[in-house]
């Protein structure tokens, strides 16, 4: 609805945690059809293997690097 197309892509990993997904996002984001949208959904993982540590710096690396692009 409205003037704006959404463009979406899949760039899911099952079983990945944040920080697997930040150092992807880059190469992810970096085709000519970038999304319009973004869905991010960690965290599971981090809880199940006790990297609760490592999720927050992850999440904020991937929060920065959407607002870059």
């Amino acid at each position: 609805e409205g003037d704006t197309a959404v463009k979406f892509i899949n760039g899911g990993s099952g079983g990945e945690q944040a920080a697997g997904g930040a150092k992807r996002l880059k190469k992810l984001l970096s085709g000519t059809d970038k999304p319009t949208v973004c869905v991010v959904c960690y965290g599971t993982c981090e809880l199940t293997f006790k990297n609760e540590k490592s999720f927050t710096p992850a999440m904020k690396e991937i929060v920065k690097l959407l607002k870059e692009e």
